[in-house]
């Protein structure tokens, strides 16, 4: 049995990140959209220049492990997403429901930045050998 990633990135994987945005409190991911911008599609583009860089770093130092260029970033692309909806079990939208909105605004962002950025780094890098060969 193989596993298709196209069937996974393009069939699978949007209804569930639709559905848990259409769930979404509107009202309170509009009030709290600055902190769910900041920490959904901010925080993982730093997160994954840091882990580039200290992939980057830590490959030149340690020479036998033999990294490409488009596989540091596609590693640092599945690094950089946050599993958030760890963290939002402790969280009751009753009992804090500005905090639940941020968690949960930016972790359907996180998510999304983090398969369009690996899609994006993906397809490029296939363009590039193609081009290449």
């Amino acid at each position: 049995m193989n596993f298709n990633e196209e069937f996974f990135f393009n069939l699978i994987l949007p209804p569930i990140i639709f559905s848990a945005g259409y769930n979404l409190k509107n009202i309170l991911f509009i009030k709290n959209f600055l902190y769910i911008f900041l920490f959904g599609f901010i925080g993982p583009l730093i997160s994954f220049g840091l882990i580039v860089f200290g992939i980057k770093y830590f490959n030149q130092i340690f020479s036998g492990v033999d990294l490409t260029v488009s596989e540091i970033y596609l590693f640092s692309c599945v690094l950089s997403c946050t599993e958030i909806f760890d963290s939002i079990s402790f969280v009751k939208p009753h009992n804090e429901p500005k905090l639940y909105s941020i968690i949960k605004g930016s972790s359907i962002i996180n998510y999304a930045v983090s398969v369009v950025l690996f899609e994006s780094i993906d397809d490029y890098s296939l363009i590039k050998s193609n081009i290449g060969k």
